[in-house]
C-alpha cells in the first residue's frame, strides 16, 4: 500500500475547507509568510489595519 502524500492531503484539506467556507481552517493550512502576504492584500483592499493585526495575533 502507497503512503498518502502529505503534499496531497494537505491541498486537499485547503480546497475542502474553500468549498465549506471553513475560514478557520483555511487560515491554520497558510503559512507565517503566507498570512503576511494574505494581510498585506486585505490591508491594500481596506482591510482595518487593527483588525489585520488582531487576525495576525489570532485575537479577532
Amino acid at each position: 500500500m502507497i503512503a498518502p502524500d502529505p503534499v496531497v492531503e494537505t491541498a486537499r484539506a485547503f480546497i475542502d475547507a474553500i468549498i465549506w467556507g471553513e475560514h478557520s481552517t483555511i487560515w491554520s493550512l497558510f503559512s507565517p509568510a503566507g498570512r503576511d502576504r494574505v494581510l498585506a492584500a486585505g490591508l491594500r483592499g481596506g482591510l482595518d489595519a487593527v483588525m489585520a493585526e488582531r487576525i495576525r495575533l489570532d485575537t479577532a
